[in-house]
């Protein structure tokens, strides 16, 4: 008896063996190595959406009279409508460079397309005033900004989003937008924190 239960314990893992060693067999002979290509990467804007196009496009965006539920899903980003022409009256230029888009933008807001909006809406920073953290990323009201960067955002035709998102990329550089269900449009760069000063 006992020499049964090896002899079938062998057979079994002979038979395991076996089954392995097909399945191993067809995936190298059928398949074959794939070049691996890596994600186009995105490109630094160079001239400015036109006032004609940009209308046209923010009339195509979704009309969202409900927040939508959008917490676990992924964030998305464009610089479709950012806004890189003329300077603010305190003289810092809307246009990033091409060295601000990588070692800034890029470095910040592409990682961040891994993670979900609630994941996001979590990170904190620093220890702010009276030693508390506070939100790294967030919601901010237009009517809360400067009235410069309010009249700005009226003038690129975004009254309809009452709401922009901003996110902290470090020290007093910001990236100011919209979110559109969950895709974050970037209008701004700023290297000084002065739409919205603490």
């Amino acid at each position: 008896m006992a020499s049964s239960k090896a002899e079938k314990r062998e057979e079994r893992k002979k038979l395991k063996q076996e089954k392995a060693q097909k399945l191993a067999d067809k995936f190298t002979s059928s398949s074959q190595i794939k070049e691996i290509k890596a994600p186009p990467q995105r490109e630094c804007p160079k001239t400015p959406i036109t006032p004609q196009d940009r209308a046209a496009s923010v009339k195509k965006l979704p009309s969202i009279t409900e927040k939508p539920a959008i917490s676990s899903t992924t964030m998305t980003w464009c610089h479709s409508l950012a806004d890189i022409e003329d300077y603010w009256t305190w003289g810092e230029s809307r246009k990033w460079t091409e060295s601000e888009w990588t070692s800034e933008i890029l470095r910040e807001l592409e990682p961040l397309t891994k993670l979900t909006w609630s994941e996001i809406a979590r990170m904190e920073t620093g220890e702010g005033k009276k030693r508390k953290r506070r939100k790294r990323h967030h919601p901010q009201p237009i009517s809360s900004i400067i009235s410069e960067a309010q009249q700005r955002w009226s003038n690129l035709n975004l009254e309809q989003f009452d709401t922009a998102y901003r996110f902290r990329l470090g020290g007093t550089k910001r990236v100011w937008g919209f979110q559109c269900g969950s895709h974050f449009y970037m209008v701004w760069y700023e290297r000084e924190h002065k739409i919205y000063p603490v």
